[in-house]
């Protein structure tokens, strides 16, 4: 004869926690698993019986990766940000030198090489202005949903 088992689920749905717990006869075996970046209390309780110390720890270190983890996407958006400005200045000086351009060229009298930088000029003012339909944002995005 094999002995009997009784076996129970429960989901937590409030806080994602799921625990099993499966007893034959008198033994009892217990599993659980959670999401998240903090224990559930009945763990933590069971920290605290080892060490009165170990939910503060806890805490304390949950806290610290979040202040890292906000200040690192802090350090990504000032980079971010200044990535920009470089570009704006880069634009805008090579648009000057190539507006410089067509004006030199129509003081010395050469309309044609004048009228193809002044074509090229206003195209590149065009383009900047443009919406863009960037792949590389579309696929960042979509992994960023997932």
């Amino acid at each position: 004869m094999s002995p009997k088992s009784v076996q129970s689920k429960r989901n937590l749905p409030s806080n994602g926690h799921t625990e099993v717990q499966v007893q034959k006869d008198h033994d009892k075996v217990q599993a659980g698993f959670y999401k998240g970046p903090v224990p559930p209390p009945n763990i933590m309780e069971g920290y605290k019986h080892i060490d009165p110390s170990f939910p503060e720890r806890i805490m304390r270190e949950f806290e610290k990766n979040s202040e890292h983890i906000r200040e690192l996407e802090r350090e990504g958006l000032n980079a971010t940000v200044a990535r920009d400005k470089r570009g704006q200045i880069c634009g805008f000086i090579l648009a000057l030198g190539l507006f410089a351009i067509v004006m030199f060229c129509l003081y010395l009298g050469n309309i044609t090489f004048a009228g193809f930088g002044a074509v090229a000029f206003f195209g590149t003012m065009i383009q900047a202005f443009l919406p863009k339909n960037d792949k590389q944002n579309s696929k960042k995005n979509d992994k960023e949903d997932n």
